[in-house]
């Protein structure tokens, strides 16, 4: 397993191991994963607010504001996005969210499936 994982690991069992001392592998990326899970993504989100906070205080941040728990995997929505077809009106929204976003269509698709989870509906008037 590669260190990054290993410490996200680490974050949700709040291991001693992660101290001011651990050099974060990409404080960017164990943020993310950490904000994959509800119970981060509030904390995800406060870490992201403390810009310049120095790489030696991410990650004993983000392991005293976690709920200790086993780390929760495979809670992505990749199943979301396997062999949809897009409307000429969804295509429009996927634009839109890729660009809103500043994400690739892959990560786009995924984002219509969760507003779309949550309720929303996601279309938009096609330009003749």
């Amino acid at each position: 397993m590669s260190d990054l994982f290993e410490q996200v690991n680490k974050i949700w069992q709040g291991s001693s191991d992660i101290n001011t001392k651990t050099k974060p592998d990409s404080t960017y990326m164990a943020n993310r994963f950490i904000s994959l899970d509800p119970n981060g993504l509030l904390v995800a989100g406060e870490l992201n607010r403390m810009v310049g906070i120095h790489p030696c205080m991410a990650l004993p941040f983000l392991k005293f504001s976690t709920k200790n728990r086993k780390a929760p995997r495979n809670k992505y929505p990749k199943k979301l996005v396997k062999g949809k077809k897009l409307s000429d009106k969804k295509k429009v929204v996927l634009k839109r969210i890729c660009a809103k976003f500043n994400v690739a269509e892959f990560h786009g698709l995924q984002i219509m499936g969760l507003l779309e989870q949550q309720g929303f509906k996601l279309e938009a008037n096609v330009a003749k």
